[in-house]
Parts: C-alpha cells; sequence; structure tokens
C-alpha cells in the first residue's frame, strides 16, 4: 500500500509540474506552499510528507517548503476558522508558489469549493483526500487540479461486525468531525448489501465529547 500511494504521488508530482506555472521557474529553489487540515505535528501528517519529500528525490526540483496548519481537529463543529482561510488567501495573493500540496479533505475543500483560491495559474496537488464524492467528480475542468483518493473502510468495518456477530440489526459510529465533509450522505438507513443492518453515524459535526457520552 505503502508504494502504491508513493507511485501515484511521483505520478502526480510530475504531472503538478509540468503545468505552465511550474515550466516558467527553474527547478531549483521551486516553492511549495503545504496546506496541513490537522497539524505537521500530526503523525499522518507527518508520513504524508515524508513520502512526497521521498518521491520529489526523483525529481531534480530542490523545493522549498512553507507549511500552514489548519488545526481541523481543534475547530468549531470541523470548519476551517476565517481567520485561516484570510491568512491563506493573503498568502496566495502575495507570494509566488510554484506549486499547492493538500492533505486530507478539509485543506482539499478550499479548492475544490473554490472558497480559496480558483487555481488557474498555480497547480494544486490534493493528497489523501477522503471526501464521500468521488474526486473527479469534483475536480473543475481545467482547473490545474489533481489528487490522490484515499477511501475509508467504514463499510467493511461494519461488515466484518456483522460477520463476527450475525445477530446484530444496529451499528453506532462514533467519528471525530472531520471524518464526515459537507458532500457525505446523511447515515446509512437498512439496505441488502449490508444484510438489513442499521447503521448511525454520529460525527463531531453533530455532537459535542459531552452529547455522546451521554
Amino acid at each position: 500500500m505503502k508504494f502504491l500511494l508513493h507511485s501515484v504521488i511521483f505520478l502526480c508530482i510530475f504531472r503538478a509540474l509540468a503545468l505552465p506555472a511550474a515550466e516558467a521557474v527553474p527547478n531549483a529553489g521551486k516553492r511549495i506552499l503545504w496546506i496541513n487540515s490537522y497539524s505537521a505535528d500530526d503523525p499522518w501528517c507527518r508520513s504524508l510528507m515524508s513520502g512526497f519529500q521521498e518521491a520529489m528525490k526523483e525529481t531534480a526540483a530542490h523545493p522549498k517548503y512553507e507549511i500552514f496548519d489548519l488545526g481541523i481537529r481543534y475547530q468549531l463543529e470541523g470548519a476551517t476558522a476565517a481567520a485561516d482561510l484570510e491568512a491563506l488567501a493573503e498568502m496566495l495573493a502575495i507570494q509566488s508558489y510554484d506549486l499547492v500540496v493538500t492533505t486530507d479533505t478539509s485543506a482539499a475543500d478550499l479548492f475544490l469549493d473554490f472558497e480559496l483560491l480558483k487555481p488557474e495559474k498555480v497547480p494544486v496537488l490534493l493528497i489523501a483526500y477522503a471526501g464521500a464524492v468521488p474526486l473527479p467528480e469534483r475536480i473543475p475542468a481545467g482547473s490545474g487540479i489533481t489528487g490522490v483518493q484515499i477511501k475509508d473502510h467504514l463499510e467493511e468495518t461494519v461488515l466484518l461486525a456483522r460477520s463476527l456477530r450475525p445477530e446484530l440489526r444496529e451499528a453506532v459510529v462514533v467519528t471525530e468531525a472531520v471524518f464526515r465533509d459537507r458532500n457525505a450522505p446523511e447515515s446509512a438507513g437498512p439496505a441488502p448489501d449490508r444484510g438489513g443492518m442499521k447503521i448511525r453515524v454520529i460525527a463531531g459535526n453533530d455532537y459535542s465529547t459531552e452529547k455522546m457520552l451521554e
């Protein structure tokens, strides 16, 4: 899995850096704006950046990184803070970047929904997008955005529980606020592919920790 993700990221880097905006700048000293949905201190984010940097070693580029953390886990209802949106918009307006990289879904949404920037000149690479809507359906035509989508294993986890406890008729899945993005469907009810099991998703978007514990 790690090798596959590394290979896909490597191909995405080549595509992103081959766009017109990147061609005008020599490979040495390229500037990359790296936007984490969580934090650079998060082990998951660190592993994504490490994999990206390993892939970059196979190119002629020697980029300089500027890292911006959204800290989405700590924001109200899992939404990007207005001050962060403002700061990023200002950075993109006054700085010249050769590539913007986002990790996870919240940071990706800033570009897919055009809240932050219409990437007409700066290529954008989305890493570890996990939204419910397939990434190709969300990327606007001609936008200069490419990315890697990862799949959550909610269905498989519930089906595993069902195989262990066939008598189960209802499952409750508790997730953090950022698990379910704004494009995700509502919690699913009984369906044939779930063996008639009703699944209820309780996400931090909808309930505080205190409410979940009640």
